[in-house]
């Protein structure tokens, strides 16, 4: 709560000369979208879908809060389209898909302003913060091609489903930290790129189908290579928050999201440890490097469902490899 305002024309509680609070925040925005989506199918086994989406969002400058992002997909259902009928393939199908998604800005990126803070002995004051703004900020983009196949065995006892995708992202708004000498700690930018491509295994087996018991193995396998592949113009790296002294996350073109980077043992040309004569102890190197990936290898889970008449038993094995922590 505040009371007796101190400015006229400026509604806030931080303009009261008396207060009772902890924050004041207000944020407003306004998108305005047209979307259009469309389907077509022939014979029911081959299908083609598309959309179109236009946005218009008031947290980007005029001349860039106009985004356009469209989406196609299609599928065939190929044991239907050959009329294949077999005791070993019970249903084939093939698709694929390509779309891109446009993202706006959190509210008020785009212009720094001043904030009135609590008066001091009656008198208002007002700073700016230490977060800049960016007032030509681009809409953010993803876009990702897929590529999949659905496939049922022997009645359905076994039963894959495999995906590729290959998803990149562009024009990626984050803030990033600044040298304090430029007036700021941070800065909110369009940053830079990342890709990520990788693979999806999901896989049903149904070693024992009986009246009264059944076995079911539910496999889930997952493969993702995280890059960043460009930063903004005339970065080098970016670090992100601090973990502990001497590692910390990283941004860099051409390593993995968050690669942690830190000291490092001194080494000759030919690899070999360098030591202190003096102390003993061996010598850190002047340059730090990367040290760490934090993307795992591959990520497995592996669920057994054990049912006999109205009871149910699963046991679920999870396993993820790699990935430093």
């Amino acid at each position: 709560t505040g009371n007796q305002f101190i400015t006229k024309g400026i509604h806030t509680l931080s303009n009261t000369a008396q207060q009772q609070f902890t924050t004041d925040v207000y944020s407003r925005q306004r998108i305005i979208g047209v979307f259009g989506d469309a389907t077509l199918s022939y014979r029911n086994f081959a299908f083609l879908n598309g959309t179109l989406r236009n946005d218009w969002s008031s947290t980007l400058p005029v001349e860039n809060r106009s985004y356009l992002y469209p989406s196609v997909s299609g599928s065939v259902i190929v044991t239907d389209a050959l009329n294949l009928k077999s005791n070993v393939l019970d249903y084939a199908k093939i698709r694929a898909g390509w779309a891109k998604v446009g993202r706006d800005a959190p509210p008020y990126s785009l212009n720094d302003v001043y904030t009135i803070n609590p008066s001091f002995a009656a008198v208002p004051s007002a700073s700016l913060p230490s977060t800049a703004n960016s007032p030509d900020l681009k809409p953010e983009f993803t876009t990702e091609l897929e590529l999949g196949t659905q496939l049922s065995f022997a009645k359905r006892r076994v039963e894959l489903d495999f995906t590729w995708y290959d998803k990149r992202s562009t024009n990626l708004i984050a803030v990033i930290t600044t040298p304090p000498s430029s007036g700021y700690l941070a800065q909110v930018t369009n940053f830079g790129a990342i890709k990520n491509t990788g693979v999806e295994i999901d896989l049903i087996v149904r070693p024992v189908r009986g009246k009264d018991f059944s076995w079911d193995v539910h496999g889930v396998f997952t493969h993702n290579e995280n890059t960043v592949t460009e930063l903004t113009s005339g970065v080098d790296r970016i670090q992100m928050a601090g973990i502990i002294s001497g590692i910390n996350p990283y941004l860099e073109p051409g390593k993995p999201f968050g690669y942690l980077r830190g000291t490092v043992s001194a080494r000759d040309a030919e690899g070999n440890l360098l030591i202190d004569p003096v102390t003993g102890w061996g010598i850190t190197a002047d340059d730090e490097q990367m040290i760490g990936d934090p993307t795992p290898d591959f990520k497995m889970g592996i669920t057994n469902t054990f049912r006999y008449k109205g009871l149910s038993l699963n046991v679920l094995w999870d396993w993820t490899q790699g990935g430093d922590i």
